[in-house]
């Protein structure tokens, strides 16, 4: 099996290649969307930054090793800092074969496997153990499909076989609704061959925006909750309580209300409902703003919840610990996570919805039109479907 950690005879090289993955997205993305480093070169600085350590890698070859390759006088020092951070029984053989298999079937698996095997190991929280254990079984799974993908040849049968394919998959392995899929089938069953959409409908171009996000949100909607479920099983118990933040909240205003334009809103939102003004009633905006330590912070809360400016951390943090509600620095973890999440959550429907219009772009001269706000409520639609994974997943924790 090709050997994707060396190229060429004098050089050293690791691959910090991601392939596109609605089932499962490459690492990168998910760091990049937590505003997370998100190559290698900039993990290691992290990692040198958060042990203490000295790699001996300048960051000029910390580059050249995803690129053109390093010498193998530098790959000691590469394989020597990882040894002093890594725990004693990784294996960087065995982790080299599992990035070689991800390569060759083109899974992200490689890279989630090698991160995950690390962060298990440190002194991560409880509640990051079940997340692990979900991300673990998905880049197994996702390895195992499309290396049987290939085995099957499938990439060169026509194009409705691939789209079955896909389907018996995503039923077996996902919380997509059966519907959603069948119709997805039915609208890609019209396509003779790949890049003809001539016999598409409006509602066949839906059908298959509707399945495509639904597939891709499982993974994100998968994780939020399994996150929110144990943090707060760690702190309160098994179930999630009524009196208690969780991101069904924020997502439930996101969807349902018109006044609410993305779920950093509706997370603000929720936190300016929990404190109460002289009369019983949820502050105001501009009161909550005066929470944020900054210079500007009716500006600054306005801008965030347009969706025009993201918080930086501690400007965040400041405006959930300074409010009376939450109370508790339970309390205060929590709704700060989700809020993070909702963060993250909105750069990525942000991007379906320009995916969404630069391919309706593309398809104007087939007279298809799809307006911006059919757009929006299929997305707000596909998180309005977050409930199903809370009842499946505390049902699953129940059985455990």
């Amino acid at each position: 099996m090709e050997n994707h950690y060396n190229q060429g005879p004098n050089k050293f090289w690791v691959p910090d290649k991601a392939f596109p993955g609605f089932y499962l997205p490459s690492i990168q993305s998910i760091l990049k969307l937590f505003g997370l480093p998100h190559n290698i070169p900039l993990i290691l600085q992290e990692a040198e930054d958060h042990s203490g350590l000295d790699s001996k890698i300048s960051r000029t070859q910390m580059y050249k090793m995803v690129s053109k390759g390093i010498s193998w006088e530098h790959r000691e020092s590469f394989l020597g800092f990882c040894r002093q951070i890594l725990p004693m029984d990784f294996d960087v053989g065995e982790m080299a074969e599992t990035f070689s298999r991800s390569y060759a079937a083109g899974s992200n698996a490689g890279a989630w496997i090698a991160a995950l095997q690390g962060y298990s190991q440190t002194e991560a929280y409880s509640f990051d153990l079940p997340v692990i254990e979900f991300m673990r079984g998905r880049a197994e799974t996702d390895l195992a499909f499309l290396e049987s993908s290939k085995s099957n040849k499938i990439g060169k049968k026509d194009h409705i076989i691939q789209v079955e394919w896909l389907a018996d998959f995503v039923s077996k392995n996902t919380l997509v609704d059966i519907d959603v899929i069948q119709k997805a089938i039915q609208a890609h069953s019209k396509i003779i061959y790949p890049g003809d959409y001539s016999r598409l409908e409006e509602g066949d171009y839906l059908n298959i925006f509707r399945f495509n996000f639904s597939l891709e949100a499982d993974f994100y909607l998968s994780i939020v909750t399994i996150y929110d479920l144990a943090m707060h099983a760690q702190f309160f118990g098994e179930a999630i309580k009524n009196n208690h933040s969780s991101f069904q909240k924020i997502a439930a205003k996101y969807v349902k209300s018109k006044n609410i334009r993305n779920l950093f809103e509706g997370a603000l939102d929720t936190i300016r409902c929990q404190n109460l003004d002289p009369e019983n009633k949820p502050v105001s905006w501009g009161a909550l703003a005066d929470h944020i330590d900054t210079s500007d912070p009716h500006n600054l809360m306005n801008k965030w919840r347009r969706g025009k400016e993201r918080p930086a951390p501690y400007t965040l943090s400041s405006l959930i610990n300074n409010v009376d509600c939450p109370k508790t620095q339970a309390e205060k973890f929590i709704t700060a996570q989700n809020t993070k999440a909702s963060i993250a959550l909105d750069k990525l429907l942000s991007g379906w919805g320009s995916a969404g219009e630069e391919l309706l772009n593309e398809l104007d001269h087939l007279n298809i039109q799809i307006a911006e706000e059919q757009m929006n409520d299929l997305i707000k639609e596909v998180v309005g479907g977050l409930d199903k994974f809370y009842e499946t997943y505390s049902y699953r924790n129940d059985k455990r």
